[in-house]
């Protein structure tokens, strides 16, 4: 009789367990159902993406063939990739022909910026936009830089780490004459 008020409350606190466990439950019975539609939902995605890839890469070399400007320029983006090594250009060139060049791929990484804003996932046809995605795969197949101060930064540090191995220190001179952009990078850090 005196342990009664605490059996009562132990009753009480095993009925509150009870039914928590049953939230419990009946949650992960959910997210096991949820996941499951997930995992069908990413499978078929995976497939329809795969198939759409397919097709990409099939209009892609169709559209890259037709002779229009856009298709002019992106040819000596490959000429001057083949020759440099990469996509990366100076900001001005007094080269009105390699200015132009420049102007064109600033132009498609504004388009891109632009696309990837207002709807990431669809066609820039679609959207208004003159990037296609058989365009963005071609630039993507030669490396093209889509953001030029995080490829500039992360060639800096390269350098940095180039110039630690063989003076065994980060300080690099501000007029450093091996690599004066460096020299300038270091000192903005």
């Amino acid at each position: 009789p005196h342990l009664q008020p605490q059996y009562d409350s132990l009753k009480e606190s095993q009925d509150k367990r009870a039914i928590a466990f049953g939230e419990v439950k009946n949650i992960k019975k959910r997210f096991d159902e949820i996941k499951q539609e997930h995992d069908e939902a990413q499978k078929k995605f995976d497939t329809l993406n795969a198939e759409w890839n397919i097709q990409i890469d099939s209009l892609s070399a169709a559209e890259l063939s037709e002779p229009n400007e856009w298709n002019e320029m992106y040819q000596k983006l490959v000429v001057y990739r083949n020759n440099i090594g990469s996509c990366i250009f100076p900001v001005r060139n007094n080269n009105p022909e390699m200015q132009k060049l420049i102007n064109w791929c600033n132009n498609q990484r504004g388009q891109r910026h632009q696309q990837l804003k207002q709807a990431p996932y669809e066609d820039a046809f679609e959207n208004g936009f003159s990037l296609s995605a058989c365009r963005n795969k071609a630039l993507d197949k030669i490396d093209f830089v889509w953001d030029t101060r995080e490829a500039l930064w992360s060639m800096r540090l390269d350098e940095l780490k180039l110039f630690k191995t063989e003076h065994h220190h980060c300080r690099v001179p501000q007029k450093y004459k091996g690599n004066r952009p460096l020299g300038k990078w270091v000192d903005r850090q």
